[in-house]
């Protein structure tokens, strides 16, 4: 259990560094990118849920993962906090004239937002995973 805590906080660790490098690279103010990083806080709390979460329901009765399992998670992690994200801006910080609640809405923003997003947030997700694993089998072999 403690192992799916760690992943959680590297996990989140990862975001909150892939957002302030985004933000950076995007010529944001240092306030506008304070405010941009308060108003995804939501979003790290949902990484690390999902990290965590997914973590321990791959692992439960000492199941030993391959590469495969591993890769999963990373992509089901993004994933879910990809779906958050739009959920996020669909249903909440659109003014209320514009929500858009409609499904088929929904998953035409996700599949765009994926297509725009996902080239990049995917491969961090996966290498990040990747290196946990790996610092995770050079420290205690038997947790991995």
């Amino acid at each position: 259990m403690r192992v799916a805590f760690y992943y959680g906080l590297w996990a989140t660790i990862c975001f909150v560094l892939t957002s302030v490098i985004v933000f950076a690279l995007t010529e944001t103010s240092t306030q506008q990118m304070l405010g941009l990083l308060k108003e995804s806080l939501p979003l790290a709390l949902a990484v690390f849920l999902a990290a965590s979460l997914g973590w321990a329901t791959l692992h439960r009765r000492d199941r030993r993962v391959g590469p495969a399992g591993y890769c999963l998670l990373a992509i089901g992690v993004a994933l879910i906090v990809h779906f958050i994200f739009v959920a996020m801006m669909l249903f909440i910080d659109a003014p209320s004239a514009a929500r858009l609640y409609d499904v088929g809405n929904f998953l035409g923003a996700a599949l765009i937002g994926l297509v725009l997003h996902g080239w990049f947030t995917i491969p961090i997700a996966l290498g990040a995973t990747g290196l946990f694993v790996w610092w995770l089998r050079r420290r205690a072999p038997e947790r991995a």
